[in-house]
């Protein structure tokens, strides 16, 4: 149990030391998860338009906005911040 312990820190220092030689990398990682998101709100699933569940904020602003106005404005966040990462990769 203890090697695999050490194998998995050794990994993640690995994966670190790699990702501080090369960031571009990781900001492309970033779009990625970005861009699961976003179709996860397009597609209308619960773990994208409500991420912490049924018993956080985001019932408030739902009951605000309404479902598919919320859908909007989270994809158009996601969007902007995909766009932002995508020019500050080719900035880079």
């Amino acid at each position: 149990m203890e090697s695999l312990q050490q194998h998995i820190e050794h990994l993640g220092l690995a994966l670190k030391a790699q990702f501080f030689a090369h960031p571009s990398w990781a900001y492309l990682i970033i779009i990625l998860v970005f861009i699961i998101y976003l179709v996860g709100i397009i597609c209308n699933k619960d773990w994208a338009v409500r991420p912490a569940g049924h018993d956080s904020g985001w019932h408030m602003i739902e009951d605000f906005l309404g479902r598919t106005s919320l859908c909007i404005v989270s994809a158009l966040l996601i969007l902007l911040a995909v766009v932002f990462f995508y020019l500050f990769l080719r900035s880079y």
